[in-house]
């Protein structure tokens, strides 16, 4: 039975013995999953951030060609009892690309989908390596000025 959001009052009745309860509900909707970073359009290292439900499970998961999710998650993680959630991958190649973050319940895998949030944005390209400069060449010394060759002196008989 789904009940509307809002406040109800329930009434529980018992036959034997005969009692009833009253009790006084407010059903509210769950808190959706949101990402905060990456922000649409932004040019970032793999790293999302975002809020939900606290402990609920979070999976971040890439869209594929047609804008829909492709259904395997690039990582997971779960909410602390603040609902704040971070989930860093390296899977992702650097470019542009769509992340689907899906919520699910804390007991069980995000497949028990309750909320979905997206965000396109790029994915930077790691800075590029570079190679030590050379050694520099040998300090001169006071019996050897810079520039200067040593040459070998002939043997006379």
């Amino acid at each position: 039975m789904d009940i509307p959001l809002g406040p109800h009052t329930l009434t529980a009745d018992q036959d034997v013995p005969v009692s009833s309860m009253i009790i006084n509900v407010t059903v509210v909707a769950p808190q959706p999953v949101v990402i905060a970073t990456p922000t649409a359009g932004a040019i970032v290292t793999p790293t999302l951030t975002g809020t939900v439900l606290p402990f609920a499970n979070v999976a971040i998961i890439q869209a594929g060609p047609d804008g829909n999710p492709l259904g395997f998650p690039v990582c997971q993680t779960q909410a602390d009892s603040s609902g704040n959630w971070t989930c860093t991958t390296s899977a992702l190649p650097a470019g542009a690309t769509t992340l689907f973050a899906q919520a699910g319940g804390a007991n069980g895998p995000p497949g028990a989908l309750f909320s979905q949030d997206s965000v396109a944005f790029t994915i930077a390209q790691p800075p590029p390596v570079v190679a030590p400069p050379p050694p520099p060449p040998p300090a001169p010394t006071p019996d050897r000025p810079a520039g200067a060759h040593r040459t070998r002196r002939g043997h006379h008989r």
